[in-house]
């Protein structure tokens, strides 16, 4: 165990387990009727943001197009008393964060290492090609399959940079440095 660092996973009833939190949004793990899916939907304080909303719509209605390996595929995109949320496709993933966490010695894995980093730059490269940046790259929201640990990537902040939240977005330690220098940042 790493003194200091605590992980951000917990159980909620309705939602399932989070596993990860980013700026503005939280993905869940949920299990219905037996299928597993991920549940990603905006933070409870920004739930009803007419701003976020429309970013998440305009997140799920690009996504929906994407079909790359190495992101995580677009369900349906629904609502509950809780707001809106987007399902996402049934795989059983955890993030690169905990996997670090539970095994430290996981990222003196070179080989391993290297894979996963290609697949994270194919992904980003595809997202650049679609025309758009990801700006939201950090080990809690790289998503690995359990199962072989193919990298599954999701959440891009672009689509919430034009919010009335985004003094919000750019505290974390990974926020790309472009965040930070108060130009406007352009299709790629």
């Amino acid at each position: 165990s790493r003194k200091g660092h605590k992980m951000n996973i917990r159980k909620n009833a309705r939602e399932g387990e989070l596993i990860s939190s980013s700026y503005l949004t939280e993905t869940y793990k949920q299990i219905q009727d037996g299928k597993r899916f991920l549940v990603y939907r905006l933070k409870p304080e920004y739930a009803h943001n007419e701003a976020c909303i429309k970013a998440l719509s305009e997140e799920f209605a690009s996504g929906k197009t994407w079909q790359h390996p190495h992101i995580l595929k677009y369900g349906c995109m629904i609502e509950n008393e809780q707001g809106i949320y987007i399902e996402m496709e049934p795989l059983n993933v955890t993030t690169l964060e905990k996997l670090i966490y539970e095994n430290p010695s996981f990222v003196t894995d070179d080989k391993e290492i290297e894979r996963i980093i290609n697949e994270v730059t194919e992904a980003v490269d595809y997202l650049h090609k679609q025309g758009f940046c990801h700006l939201n790259l950090h080990p809690g929201n790289i998503f690995l399959t359990k199962n072989g640990h193919q990298v599954k990537l999701a959440h891009p902040l672009f689509f919430y940079l034009k919010s009335s939240v985004v003094q919000h977005i750019t505290s974390n330690e990974y926020t790309a440095p472009e965040l930070f220098s108060g130009k406007v940042i352009e299709d790629p």
